[in-house]
């Protein structure tokens, strides 16, 4: 195509372009963040309990060596 072309179909195009609203992309963008902070902070538990279930696991996570259970470690 040509220059002259390209501007022929940039008129014809022109009417059919929808305007861009930046303020709504921003809106958009903000409230999913908070959506998504929102969620994340309903589907994982609070700090008190990610401690609370990583002291119960300490002992089964802890691999001697020998193979040795932790029972007959301590």
């Amino acid at each position: 195509m040509e220059q002259h072309d390209w501007e022929l179909l940039d008129k014809q195009v022109r009417g059919h372009r929808p305007p861009r609203n930046d303020g709504l992309i921003v809106l958009t963008v903000v409230a999913v963040f908070f959506g998504g902070m929102l969620l994340g902070g309903l589907l994982v538990p609070r700090e008190g309990e990610l401690l609370r279930i990583a002291s119960n696991d300490v002992r089964s996570a802890i691999s001697l060596p020998n193979g040795a259970p932790p029972t007959t470690w301590r």
